[in-house]
């Protein structure tokens, strides 16, 4: 097995390798090492609209689309990898899948509803505008807005960057009390055994990619950044 792994590391060439470096692997770490980052502090991004997430990608979307090539053949020599590469993206669609059956609990938690009514109305009760404070949605969002808040775990928000931020600082406390419903805590438990599982998938890739790149280093004098990109 080891013989026939070596075999295909010594079909390629030179030309081959570096551009395996320049538009897989270190497009592909870079990408993997901010997912790590978010993953490790349980920072989602999950999105309501789209039910996905913001900053967490399948692996094919780190590379260029015009390298999706590059990407075929560096799978097609390197198995090992390609399988942590679909055990990644399978991983985070299952996370994802906990999170959309989640938020639908939320929106239907008749509790959770009367919270949010009750601060719309405190809210304006104050002589503050509720219906345009949602950025790009209109008010009947709301809702949705902040229930993908709360399953996203947000704390105090920048006001400079969200228009919602004012409205959720001051009721964010209550909000995220769901997170300790017996059905949503449950969810979140998962999430978070899931999420362990993609940060081992990506310690592990990080590793392999990084490893085989030293050894392109060694091979072929390829350095791990453009020299160009240096100056």
């Amino acid at each position: 097995m080891k013989k026939a792994k070596a075999k295909r590391k010594q079909r390629i060439k030179e030309n081959v390798a570096k551009a395996f470096v320049y538009t897989v692997i270190n497009p592909i770490l870079e990408g993997i090492k901010s997912e790590l980052s978010w993953l490790q502090q349980k920072k989602y991004f999950w999105q309501f609209q789209s039910r996905s997430f913001e900053y967490i990608f399948p692996i094919v979307a780190h590379v260029g689309i015009r390298y999706f090539d590059h990407l075929e053949l560096f799978q097609s020599y390197y198995p090992e990898i390609s399988s942590l590469m679909r055990s990644h993206d399978e991983k985070i669609e299952e996370l994802s899948s906990l999170l959309s059956n989640a938020y639908d609990e939320i929106i239907k938690l008749d509790d959770y509803k009367s919270k949010f009514e009750e601060a719309r109305k405190n809210w304006e009760a104050k002589g503050k505008d509720f219906n345009n404070i949602w950025g790009a949605y209109q008010s009947s969002y709301g809702l949705n807005i902040i229930a993908e808040f709360s399953l996203n775990n947000r704390q105090e928000l920048d006001p400079t960057l969200y228009r919602t931020a004012p409205f959720w600082n001051e009721y964010r406390n209550e909000f995220l009390q769901v997170r300790q419903n017996e059905k949503i805590k449950a969810y979140i438990d998962k999430m978070d055994i899931k999420t362990d599982e993609i940060i081992k998938i990506v310690e592990n890739l990080c590793l392999e990619l990084k490893t085989l790149r030293n050894e392109y280093a060694a091979k072929y004098d390829i350095p791990p950044i453009p020299l160009n990109d240096l100056r």
